[in-house]
């Protein structure tokens, strides 16, 4: 599940940049691209609903590559 999370966080970031980096900036002045602006801000929000970005990857690193957990 981490790893999925971690892969689904960066798909969806990019996704989104790729989206704001099309639509150039209109993106950020057109009043009827409003809706648009708030899925790009909610998808900012992926790393933290998600489970922080760096506690996915504790985890990964500990139960998929073995690693010892930090003291």
């Amino acid at each position: 599940m981490s790893i999925d999370k971690l892969l689904l966080i960066d798909a969806e970031m990019a996704t989104w940049n790729a989206i704001r980096h099309l639509i150039g900036p209109r993106f950020e002045f057109d009043e009827s691209l409003h809706w648009l602006r708030g899925e790009f801000l909610f998808s900012r929000a992926a790393p933290i609903y998600g489970g922080s970005q760096e506690i996915q990857r504790t985890l990964v690193a500990q139960r998929v590559l073995g690693m010892a957990r930090d003291k």
